[in-house]
């Protein structure tokens, strides 16, 4: 427990002194999300928030988590969160065309998938399905993967909606494996529901800052990680 509270201190410490540095920049490189006839901000405004959220998961996860139970998969999803970082990045401040995303978002679906062995193998008895086919496993988890990450990306179009959202999902799965025992992936939920609670302190309506695609993709891609 002291290691899931040490990971979820340092991600929120990190994130909030983050934050007001990646507006300080983006306001000196012209950095914004501008106005249009389609977005209710009156005026430009950062959206590389998702800079300070990974920042704060990633480190609290890499200062506190026992990866001891997940060493074979732990590589592949810090991974996949590297690349779900660079690729939200990316379209934050050049746009990627909708084709070049969902291509990035299969890569980081497959990697968790092949490499990670994150695999939906068995419903428990939902809808009558226990043990599922191997194909039909590895064509679920590629399809829930994307469709998590894409639900997150297609929600943040409110102030605080998409943290809020991560930060009750995302400390609810904390909590379950927390009470199963699963401390890594307990501490992977608290982190990024810390970084989140420390962001939201700045996107409160009015928001001074933007998640971006960096951010929502990354809380859509751990949340289908738990």
């Amino acid at each position: 427990m002291e290691n899931i509270l040490l990971g979820g201190i340092f991600s929120f410490i990190i994130t909030f002194y983050a934050i007001p540095i990646i507006m300080y920049i983006a306001d000196q490189k012209n950095m914004y999300d501008m106005p249009d006839e389609r977005k209710l901000h009156s005026h430009p405004i950062s959206s590389l928030g998702g800079v300070g959220i990974f920042s704060g998961l990633i480190l609290g996860l890499l200062i506190a988590a026992n990866t001891s139970g997940v060493s074979s998969s732990f590589q592949y999803i810090i991974a996949a969160l590297l690349i779900v970082f660079f690729l939200g990045v990316k379209d934050d401040v050049l746009i990627l065309t909708p084709m070049k995303k969902f291509l990035g978002q299969l890569i980081i679906a497959g990697l968790l998938i092949w490499k990670g062995q994150l695999l939906i193998d068995d419903a428990h008895g939902f809808l009558y399905f226990n043990k599922l086919d191997s194909s039909f496993s590895y064509a679920l988890t590629l399809f829930t993967v994307v469709v998590v990450m894409n639900a997150y990306n297609l929600i943040d179009g409110i102030d605080g909606l998409a943290s809020c959202l991560g930060i009750i999902t995302s400390s609810a799965f904390a909590i379950f494996f927390y009470m199963n025992g699963d401390m890594f992936f307990s501490c992977l939920g608290f982190c990024l529901s810390a970084s989140l609670l420390a962001f939201l302190i700045y996107n409160f309506n009015p928001a001074k800052i933007f998640m971006g695609d960096a951010g929502s993709m990354l809380i859509g891609t751990v949340n289908a990680i738990l």
